[in-house]
Formats: structure tokens, sequence, C-alpha cells
């Protein structure tokens, strides 16, 4: 009941204060609700506008399909574990790919945390153009940081975007995983 009363503020202002949602709802019902049915009837309303979390990654290898149907050229990798479970997936652009020759011979490699249900890690390289304007090289989404995540992403990162360009410059946060399998890789 909460969650349709706040279904079209939702809708506009996803992240609507809780202090509108007990005016809303104060509004429609006259009554005062707790802070967590107010937090419980914005989030239901949330997933009921844009989907959870699981539904999400089951859409994640339509919506990869769909970026390479119209984006000709974008190369994406996946891997799964047994049983169809997302491990890992890398995706670039084929304007990325060209235009990488443009750039600097300098990339910047780091990851991020994605907040939520999951515990899951965005990997990023941008490089810069010769404006000195970041350039974005490609992403990854993996389920843990590992080695072995590390591992496939600068593997694929040097056999679709840097392939036999020499000299360069590789800047990060020197975590181990990165240095590990930096130094594994050359050559």
């Amino acid at each position: 009941m909460i969650a349709q009363v706040l279904l079209k503020d939702v809708a506009k202002t996803p992240m609507i204060p809780i202090k509108d949602c007990i005016r809303n709802v104060k509004t429609v019902y006259h009554k005062t609700i707790s802070k967590r049915k107010r937090y419980l009837g914005r989030r239901r309303a949330f997933e009921m506008i844009y989907g959870n979390w699981e539904g999400s990654f089951q859409t994640l290898p339509r919506y990869m399909a769909v970026l390479q149907k119209f984006n000709a050229g974008t190369i994406v990798e996946w891997r799964l574990l047994p049983e169809n479970i997302f491990n890992f997936v890398f995706w670039t652009f084929k304007p990325y790919i060209d235009g990488f020759a443009h750039c600097r011979p300098v990339i910047s490699i780091d990851a991020t945390h994605i907040y939520g249900v999951y515990d899951i890690k965005l990997l990023i390289v941008v490089g810069m153009d010769a404006n000195g304007s970041i350039f974005p090289l490609t992403f990854a989404i993996a389920a843990n940081e590992s080695n072995e995540t590390w591992g496939m992403f600068l593997t694929h990162l040097r056999r679709h975007i840097i392939k036999d360009h020499m000299g360069i410059c590789v800047l990060s946060n020197r975590h181990q995983r990165i240095m590990h399998n930096m130094s594994t890789l050359e050559g």
C-alpha cells in the first residue's frame, strides 16, 4: 500500500527523501508510519519501477547483446562459472579501440565497488587523448577482485585495446593484484 502511494514520486525522484515519503503517506492514509515501513515502501516502489538486483543480472546478457548489435565492433567477453553463475564480463566499443591509436601512451587502471545487494567491482581503464581529456577504453564487471579476475581483465585489455603498441605507461594505485598481473603480462 505504501509503495503504491510512493510510485509516482519514486518515478520522478528515485531517491526521494524519507521525509517526503512520510508526508505523502500521511496525506493519503492520515497515519504516521515507522521508519522501517517508509524505507521498505520506497524500496518496493523503486523495484516496481526499475526492477531488482537479480533481474538486472538476468538481463545483463541481453543488454550486452543489444550493445553489440547496435554498436558494430563492440567486444564483449564473458566468464561464467558452472551452472551459468556470473563471474566476469568485459566490454569495449570499436571507437575506443580505434581511438587508442591517437591517445598518449598512458593508461590508467582502477576499480571501484558497486554497492548494493552484491559486492561486485567495476574495473575501468582510461587513456588520455591529445587534448589531455580522459578517453574511456574498456570496462568490466567482476563478481570479485582476485588475481584471476585482474588477469582476465588485463589479458583482454592487451588483446583488444593495446594490441602491439609498445612503451605504454600504466598508472594505477599499485594494488598487489594489478602489479602481479602486470608483471606476468610483460613481453
